[in-house]
């Protein structure tokens, strides 16, 4: 007897907590501690009606106490009455002090597992219950959760309520999806995956060309087991060319005072977006471009050149297209950059093309064959029309490509003067200072190109001691 008691007071809680759902406001503190009494009279004055009301409480309550007492019956048969009759208590206590509103069921999207959780995390059960005790706790828990959620749901008030509370996530989920769409990348046709990656790559990019660029091998100089290198950007020096007179468009070119018809390359890169430069091989030409791509990566250009930097560089090496087509913009990290082709994000070539500020730097139209040479001026023609603000230079020997090869494509046409004296003169800031191949060659003084006269060197290696001139070379070469 006494645990059908405890069972009905569990089964009173639920359709208590049942009714208060259906007679309160939408969940206020206020009517959530009002007496059950109060809130009956002041939803039905009529005295019948109240009485159907606490009929219908009588209902749900007996409903409860039968589910109740049946996993009492059969659930954990090893426990006495009295350990039964405990639980019941404070399974009770918990459905009394719990908060079971209609905001907490909605805030649990009237799943009465969800809800049980919340309950059981809000009030955990009293650790002087045994093990046995503390999951029947749970189970009957459990199970007037799942009563009273199947109770509420059928309540009248219950729908416009949840209708409610799901336009209201409703709204507050446009608004989250505003601001995530605003923080998203704008994806266009030329950034289909969106811009946020591009920085990171270009930085990644220009460190790359920085370091793989900067290398020159000093050809004709011959070591033993050794083959002398210096960085480009300390052996570089400064050549001299003429502007062509025939073009149609040098007038315009060199449309300045006193301008003469040579000057150093710097200056006339300057003056225009595109150029044909020409030169005899060993003339420097593939070294220029690979000098202009490693200052455009650092951003070191000074003088008439400042503005290049911040232009992105790309060099095509057109003797590796001698057997297939000419590259496409995504293609032009290839042979330069390979190790990072594949991290460039969807575009990034196209967009640095297009906010003109890259260096398209093509070198050897001479060392494609004459049928192969026929296709490079539309694949030029096509880049220039789709982005006409790049700067470009492309290189050639006098053989593969007059003057005027260019002209309808807008390139001022120079040629690549011989060093001069003047050119391998050293200066006083570098006069002193060994070059870095000086410094690491291990040859033997009769076979180092440093410590042998000048007459003997090569134009190459005069051009690297012009520019870092050693006195000595360095031990074991020519350890006094």
């Amino acid at each position: 007897m006494a645990l059908e008691t405890a069972a009905l007071k569990v089964g009173t809680a639920v359709g208590e907590r049942a009714v208060r759902t259906w007679l309160s406001a939408r969940s206020t503190g206020e009517s959530s501690s009002r007496p059950l009494i109060e809130l009956m009279r002041a939803r039905f004055p009529d005295h019948l009606v109240r009485r159907k009301a606490e009929r219908q409480l009588d209902d749900i309550a007996d409903a409860v106490t039968a589910r109740v007492m049946k996993l009492c019956a059969h659930e954990f048969p090893g426990l006495g009455e009295d350990d039964r009759h405990v639980v019941l208590a404070e399974v009770r206590d918990t459905l009394t002090r719990a908060d079971l509103s209609d905001r907490a069921l909605l805030a649990a999207d009237a799943d009465p597992v969800r809800l049980a959780r919340e309950v059981c995390r809000a009030l955990p059960a009293p650790k002087d219950l045994g093990e046995a005790q503390s999951r029947l706790y749970e189970v009957v828990l459990d199970e007037c959760c799942d009563c009273l959620v199947r109770v509420v749901r059928h309540l009248p008030e219950f729908q416009p309520r949840a209708a409610t509370e799901m336009l209201g996530r409703l709204s507050g989920l446009g608004e989250q999806m505003s601001a995530m769409l605003e923080r998203l990348p704008a994806r266009t046709l030329e950034a289909p995956d969106g811009t946020d990656r591009d920085t990171e790559f270009r930085r990644r990019y220009l460190e790359h060309v920085s370091q793989t660029l900067d290398s020159l091998e000093l050809m004709g100089v011959r070591v033993e087991r050794f083959r002398p290198r210096t960085p480009l950007s300390v052996a570089y020096i400064s050549l001299s060319v003429t502007a062509a007179r025939t073009r149609a468009a040098h007038d315009a070119w060199h449309d300045v005072p006193d301008e003469p018809a040579t000057m150093r390359v710097e200056s006339a890169l300057s003056q225009g977006h595109r150029m044909l430069l020409r030169g005899e091989a060993g003339g420097g030409k593939s070294t220029l471009l690979r000098w202009l791509a490693v200052t455009a990566a650092r951003g070191g250009f000074s003088g008439e050149l400042a503005e290049w930097n911040g232009c992105v560089p790309f060099l095509v090496k057109l003797r590796s297209y001698a057997d297939r087509d000419l590259p496409r913009p995504e293609q032009f990290l290839d042979l330069t950059a390979g190790a990072l082709a594949g991290l460039m994000p969807t575009g990034w070539a196209h967009r640095q093309l297009a906010s003109g500020r890259a260096l398209l730097l093509i070198d050897g139209v001479d060392e494609l064959t004459g049928g192969q040479r026929k296709a490079i001026k539309p694949w030029l023609r096509g880049l220039l029309a789709e982005f006409p603000a790049i700067r470009v230079v492309v290189t050639s020997r006098p053989s593969a490509a007059r003057s005027s090869w260019l002209d309808e494509e807008g390139f001022a046409p120079a040629f690549l003067e011989r060093m001069t004296p003047s050119d391998t003169r050293p200066s006083s800031s570098t006069g002193t200072r060994p070059s870095a191949a000086a410094r690491t060659c291990p040859a033997r003084p009769s076979n180092c190109p440093w410590c042998r006269p000048a007459s003997w060197r090569t134009s190459t290696t005069r051009r690297i001691c012009a520019r870092s001139p050693p006195r000595r070379c360095s031990p074991p070469c020519c350890a006094p």
